[in-house]
């Protein structure tokens, strides 16, 4: 051990350990602040389950509704129609947050055309209700996800990311920028 005598060597391997006692702790530390709030999109700001992901999932089922009253109507092979069910599909399928923005967007777009293509037809009192009803729960739905939080505390978490010496740090331990819903 005469080797750890040496001042430089000692000098050395202490500031090795300090080196992989502060990425190993601060990317820890980095690594669970970037999931807890990640954890906000799907569990809400206040970890009661109303979050982004709990209104796309309402839009999901509430565009398949829309589909199911305009099946009615329209021909099973009517492109809008079947762009609106491959709309809410994409929506059911995507995994990460921008994929879910994308799919949200075209959801939109195609339940907006087939709500249109039906004021073409003389429904029904009730589906003509249920026309109305379903579009204005989307909307719902919509108005809801712009007042989350999520973005807010994606912002916190990707400024103290990318400060000294936590940019630092993420790069070295790979943690990513949170995704934005936007």
């Amino acid at each position: 051990m005469n080797i750890l005598r040496k001042t430089p060597v000692a000098w050395s391997i202490t500031i090795v350990l300090i080196l992989v006692a502060i990425l190993g702790l601060g990317g820890s530390k980095l690594s669970n602040q970037a999931e807890q709030a990640a954890q906000f999109f799907y569990q809400g700001i206040n970890n009661d389950g109303l979050s982004i992901n709990h209104d796309l999932s309402r839009r999901a089922d509430t565009a398949y509704n829309l589909y199911t009253v305009a099946s009615r109507y329209l021909d099973a092979t009517d492109s809008q129609l079947t762009a609106l069910l491959q709309a809410r599909n994409q929506l059911t399928a995507a995994e990460s947050i921008a994929d879910k923005y994308t799919a949200n967007n075209l959801l939109d777009q195609s339940a907006l055309a087939v709500y249109d293509k039906l004021a073409e037809y003389q429904l029904s009192e009730a589906d003509q209700g249920y026309r109305q009803s379903l579009i204005t729960e989307l909307a719902s739905a919509n108005a809801t996800i712009s007042h989350d939080g999520y973005n807010a505390k994606a912002t916190d978490f990707n400024n103290l990311r990318n400060g000294f010496p936590a940019a630092l740090i993420s790069k070295l331990c790979g943690i990513d920028e949170l995704e934005y819903f936007r």
